[in-house]
């Protein structure tokens, strides 16, 4: 992300902690509605924000996403602290108040200072309950409440931009094959998917070694590799060299293009790694005693946009799907899973693999990730093994993060590298 970019998120961030604050005003105690005017505002001035950013420092719809993430994780805890500092202090004031006699001789309250915000809840609980006592307004404690709720978004943001990123897991997948193309053992298939980084470092180091310990057949690389300007390319260079050179299985290593990959450039980052580019094009390979076809889709003859439709050589595809024999276990290689409609219900083709989505990179639990920039229905964009009308598709949930105006978080969503077992289906009784 550029300098003045970043800059300009942080400010704007910054605007909207000061006016949410100043629409709190945080000194006369927790309000609910003052609480509902400052979520307004911040929102108000958040859509004005963008309107302002778009046209001047380019904003994309990931800048729109990172400026969201920064008032969920800066605005929404301050203003929280701001209430319930607040409000303590407040409720101090007016025990104070209270203490005092009607004659304006103060009782001796020495334990006062003391008194902490459970021990007036409690207090006010405790006289609430008494005889012609009025309880307390609802309004105030359930704007405690929120504000209190509002503290869990710093070890939320912890864990999504320090914790979930860096916990690398293995998936380990079974893809059952028909007994048509069976073998004597288990053919395993690495995926590493969206490295997605400008720079090689110990995060991606462990993504090759962790793969390379499952002594992968075959390794399929659904794209994008490398994120960043141009002029740090050849700097770079070098170090994606060698890590991409540390990958190697009987059967190759494949590799289609992503959307963040330059083609020329993707060319010449696998220069020298015994890795090979599939542009629209087939290869088949044997391994133990297995027949492998792979077809790697060309993920840069996509239209621009987030969720372009594919205008790859479906002709080549078609040809693919439909050639003759039953022994060969086809792979589809491609960047983005939509290519998987591309294909007829009940294809021959054994399995599509791709990457693309991140899993989202964000999920809530029990509801999955709210975006996942595909067309496909979120639960399927999400990573893993699906079937879809008997056409099967695995999603790599990826290495690396969205980067550019992105903001660099993963939250429930770890990166992986895949092991796909393929193993024999049983043959069904006539």
């Amino acid at each position: 992300m550029k300098t003045a970019t970043l800059l300009a998120l942080v400010i704007t961030a910054l605007v909207d902690v000061v006016v949410a604050l100043r629409v709190l005003r945080p000194g006369r105690g927790p309000d609910l509605r003052s609480v509902r005017a400052a979520a307004l505002a911040t929102a108000l001035l958040t859509l004005v924000e963008v309107a302002v950013l778009v046209p001047t420092i380019d904003l994309t719809v990931f800048g729109i996403m990172h400026l969201a993430w920064l008032d969920l994780a800066v605005v929404v805890p301050a203003c929280g602290i701001a209430v319930l500092v607040g409000g303590r202090r407040a409720r101090r004031q007016g025990a104070r108040d209270t203490a005092t006699r009607a004659d304006g001789k103060p009782m001796a309250v020495a334990s006062l200072g003391g008194v902490d915000d459970e021990a007036l809840l409690a207090d006010a609980t405790a006289s609430s309950r008494a005889p012609g006592v009025t309880p307390p307004p609802l309004a105030p404690r359930v704007a405690l409440a929120v504000a209190w709720l509002s503290l869990l978004m710093v070890p939320i943001a912890a864990k999504a931009m320090w914790l979930d990123p860096r916990d690398l897991r293995v998936e380990r997948v079974t893809v059952p094959v028909n007994p048509a193309r069976a073998g004597s053992a288990p053919l395993v298939v690495g995926v590493l998917a969206d490295l997605q980084t400008t720079r090689i470092g110990p995060h991606e180091e462990a993504a090759v070694d962790r793969l390379m310990e499952g002594a992968p057949d075959l390794i399929l690389v659904p794209g994008d590799l490398f994120q960043g300007p141009s002029d740090v390319f050849f700097e770079v260079l070098p170090d994606f060299h060698r890590l991409l050179g540390r990958l190697h299985a009987p059967g190759g290593v494949w590799v289609v293009p992503g959307n963040t990959d330059y083609r020329d450039g993707l060319r010449t980052l696998l220069e020298g790694t015994g890795a090979r580019l599939l542009v629209d094009a087939s290869t088949t390979v044997r391994v133990k005693d297995r027949v492998v076809t792979i077809h790697g889709v060309d993920e840069t003859n996509l239209r621009p946009g987030v969720l372009a439709d594919a205008r790859f050589d479906t002709a080549k595809l078609a040809a693919f799907e439909t050639a003759p024999g039953d022994e060969d276990i086809r792979l589809v290689l491609a960047h983005r899973p939509r290519v998987v409609s591309s294909l007829a219900p009940d294809t021959r083709v054994d399995l599509v693999v791709a990457g693309h989505t991140h899993g989202g990179q964000v999920a809530f639990p029990w509801i999955g990730p709210p975006i996942v920039l595909s067309p496909l229905p979120n639960r399927v964009a999400a990573g893993g093994l699906h079937a879809l009308d008997g056409r099967r598709l695995y999603i790599s949930r990826g290495v690396g993060m969205e980067r550019f105006q992105a903001p660099r978080v993963r939250f429930l969503v770890p990166p992986e590298v895949t092991l796909l077992m393929f193993e024999d289906a049983p043959a069904t009784p006539d």
